[in-house]
């Protein structure tokens, strides 16, 4: 037939590799015992792509292809400053992608099994993550030179690349792979369940080193305090977080127009959030006041547009925690401090799992009551 060239040679290993080709289709080959059946699976080849079937097979593809294809298909353009256009993907997918370039580049698709899967979560459990190439000295205010492995969520997100990458580049090549390769249970999302609440006098500790630059001697007692740049602006951020019960990037991208002040209400759109489901917040009296003061200045579309970018409010959270004497605590803990306090105001399951946007189930792990804080019930 026009536009078709088949073939099958007698390889080094001593199996018949029989190879497909056909013009405007990919090519295909595949290795068989016997002559008999490599000419069989290239009668099959043919009679499918003369019938318009799909001919694409795992075994055609690498891991690798997947990897780079997907990471194609993700890229968005970016403006430099020269105002030359280039297509990036996102700094942390890409991290992802080329974390599993090394283990599993090589391995063709139809070869790829469920064991290699859990080979590779087992190892990165006990890898130690490598310090930044650029890190020249031990930074005083992060965990110096001792060694950290992944956490289960991160592991899990690696797992989810993967699978993201081999369902795009399945769909796009019009193939099946073994639907048994994800049916393992992943690495939970909720392997480390935190449970940092705040305690004391915390709150009112991280609020004044939001707004103040502490200094202190040897013994932890201060000794110098000035303002911190944008300090009003870093405590309105931890106070909603704590009003709200809403995730950072969700108060960090949050436009004006979002919200609703007459109906204290905060329509989050789903491009902000994490699940890609929008969702509508209750504003607390507390909440409107303190949105209601920063709307004042009128300087913004964003209430919080003036926050640095990328990592560098956390190098500041990480400062504003050091003046607080604060240890292991982020942002999100902020929102499991937030839910908790919801229940023990009397806030039911399913009102919070609604304002949270969680499952009831994944809305239970959030809130870590202290023994004493259920003593509001125990006495009727």
């Amino acid at each position: 037939m026009a536009g078709r060239t088949t073939g099958i040679r007698k390889n080094m290993a001593g199996n018949f590799e029989a190879r497909f080709r056909r013009k405007g289709l990919p090519e295909i080959s595949k290795s068989f015992p016997t002559q008999k059946d490599a000419k069989a699976w290239l009668d099959t080849m043919n009679a499918k792509a003369s019938s318009g079937k799909s001919i694409a097979s795992p075994d055609a593809f690498t891991v690798g292809q997947a990897l780079e294809e997907y990471a194609q298909h993700i890229a968005k353009p970016v403006v430099d400053e020269d105002g030359e256009t280039t297509q990036k993907v996102d700094p942390r997918v890409a991290a992802y992608l080329h974390g599993l370039l090394p283990h599993f580049g090589k391995f063709s698709i139809g070869f790829l099994r469920a064991k290699h899967i859990a080979k590779y979560v087992e190892l990165m459990r006990i890898t130690p993550i490598p310090r930044p190439k650029t890190a020249k000295k031990v930074h005083p205010l992060y965990a110096g030179t001792k060694p950290k492995v992944y956490a289960e969520s991160t592991i899990r997100k690696f797992i989810y690349t993967l699978k993201s990458a081999l369902d795009f580049h399945a769909k796009n090549h019009g193939y099946t792979y073994d639907h048994h390769l994800f049916a393992d249970e992943k690495p939970a999302a909720w392997g480390n369940v935190r449970k940092r609440r705040l305690d004391g006098d915390e709150e009112a500790r991280i609020l004044d080193a939001c707004r103040n630059i502490i200094s202190r001697d040897g013994n932890g007692t201060e000794t110098a305090r000035r303002p911190r740049k944008n300090g009003e602006v870093y405590a309105n951020f931890v106070r909603l977080l704590l009003e709200t019960a809403t995730r950072y990037q969700e108060i960090a991208l949050a436009e004006w127009t979002e919200f609703d002040f007459a109906r204290r209400s905060w329509s989050i759109p789903k491009e902000h959030v994490k699940t890609g489901v929008g969702r509508e917040v209750p504003l607390s009296k507390v909440a409107v006041s303190i949105l209601t003061g920063m709307a004042k200045d009128g300087l913004h579309e964003r209430p919080f547009a003036s926050l640095p970018a990328g990592k560098a409010v956390y190098v500041t959270w990480k400062r504003i925690c050091k003046d607080a004497i604060v240890d292991d605590i982020g942002f999100h803990d902020f929102r499991h401090e937030a839910i908790s306090r919801w229940v023990l105001r009397g806030g039911s399951d399913i009102m919070i799992s609604k304002a949270a946007g969680h499952d009831v189930s994944v809305m239970q792990e959030y809130a870590h009551l202290r023994g004493h804080e259920l003593l509001t019930f125990v006495d009727g």
